[in-house]
């Protein structure tokens, strides 16, 4: 045990949480960044913590199993997958591996500036729309575009009862976010978002979504021409100091159909190694089944996997900045009086608390409160000015989490609601 110690806590320091852009290491170097632990407090979720540190919903998953996304308990320790593997090949333009759900893009540095590496968190296309492989390059860029909805994409919400304009304009309602650059594949784009909880899943009909913050900066940066360098590597490999480190990601799920394939993995070890003699390989083969999205040391005379997590989990925590937006939880007497949405027959407190957490990361968020009336969990939706505003809020409800959402009318006057906050929820 004082072997992972001494190995990683001497060597790993907090770094700040908008760490996202780093320096780029010297020659025969590729890890940048390091771990990062947290402590959860009342009301964190792993998705408020993942965007306040430029982390995807994956990542931060993966790093810690068992772990409750939406209803972490307060005090846990949290750890961020804040360290990464360059991807192999040149470090120049974007590139982006989309099995690692990541992007790197590398400035040009002008004379006397340090060569930095820009990292962010992406969402990618699901199975069936998935991102294309290639190389290509930004065509264009557009600030607050309209999205022309093709007609697959028309089809497919108007069979789940949510159709779409031929034309969706500016504004919150675009999932083009308010910035996008088409890119030399027809079709395709690096863009924001207006749902930013699927940042870091499959989630889009083949384009790269980014956080809103994430999108603006590499709008500003990224001159049209750029290169852009489309991936599928779910191993990467390189060296930090003396020791050589293996980063592990989930294979996409149609490439998971095919059977396990450790070759590549192998085999970037190697490019990256130069001496199989140097690479404890049965290590390299757990790190490689149990995709943690961690640089793990796969060097000889390393600690276990488990030794190292463990050493990870006692740094120092860093201070917990996740922003949370507490005015997405209304108040009983915010909704008496208005139209609501009320979603009931949860069996238990827990769930209600979920649920309501669920609603409030929806893009646009919609409010939502855990409610208990007469012994049963529920959780109600608004205010709403109309019944037209609710219907479409419930429409929204049940096609994102395929529940039923049911509008209710104002509550007020002589109702009586029987309702009450849940405002405790035990650990």
């Amino acid at each position: 045990m004082s072997i992972a110690c001494s190995l990683t806590l001497a060597t790993l320091a907090a770094v700040p949480a908008d760490a996202e852009t780093f320096a780029l290491p010297p020659a025969g170097e590729d890890v940048v960044g390091k771990p990062q632990i947290i402590i959860t407090r009342e009301k964190d979720t792993l998705l408020d913590i993942a965007r306040s540190y430029d982390l995807g919903y994956d990542e931060i998953v993966k790093a810690n199993p068992g772990v409750d996304p939406w209803l972490p308990k307060p005090g846990t320790r949290i750890l961020l997958p804040t360290q990464f593997i360059l991807p192999e090949g040149k470090r120049q333009g974007i590139v982006l591996n989309i099995a690692e759900m990541r992007l790197y893009f590398f400035p040009k540095a002008k004379a006397g500036q340090t060569p930095v590496v820009v990292t962010h968190p992406v969402g990618i296309g699901r199975e069936g729309w998935s991102t294309p492989l290639g190389e290509t390059k930004v065509a264009s860029k557009r600030a607050n575009p309209k999205w022309y909805v093709p007609q697959s994409i028309q089809k497919e919400h108007a069979e789940k009862g949510d159709p779409l304009p031929r034309v969706v304009p500016a504004g919150p309602d675009n999932p083009l976010g308010n910035y996008a650059m088409p890119l030399g594949i027809p079709g395709y784009l690096i863009h924001g978002t207006n749902k930013p909880f699927g940042i870091g899943r499959r989630i889009s009909h083949g384009c790269i979504q980014l956080y809103p913050e994430d999108i603006e900066g590499l709008f500003k940066d990224i001159p049209v021409g750029t290169p852009v360098r489309i991936i599928n590597h779910p191993y990467k490999a390189g060296w930090l100091g003396d020791k050589i480190y293996l980063e592990t990601h989930q294979p996409l799920e149609e490439d998971a159909k095919k059977g396990v394939n450790l070759t590549p993995m192998v085999n970037i070890i190697l490019d990256a190694a130069k001496d199989r003699k140097v690479v404890n390989w049965d290590k390299a083969t757990e790190v490689a089944s149990r995709h943690i999205g961690i640089p793990m040391t796969v060097s000889v005379n390393t600690p276990s996997i488990d030794e190292e997590l463990l050493a990870l989990n006692q740094l120092e925590p860093s201070p917990n900045l996740a922003k949370r937006d507490d005015a997405h939880e209304p108040s009983l007497a915010e909704v008496t009086g208005k139209w609501f949405i009320k979603v009931g027959g949860l069996d238990n407190q827990e769930n209600a608390y979920r649920l309501a957490a669920m609603l409030r990361h929806l893009g646009p968020p919609i409010p939502a409160m855990a409610t208990q009336d007469g012994g049963a969990y529920q959780v109600l939706s608004g205010p709403y000015s109309n019944r037209a505003e609710a219907l479409k809020a419930s429409r929204r409800i049940n096609t994102n989490l395929e529940v039923t959402a049911q509008v209710m009318a104002p509550l007020g006057g002589n109702q009586k609601t029987g309702q009450s906050i849940v405002k405790d929820r035990k650990g």
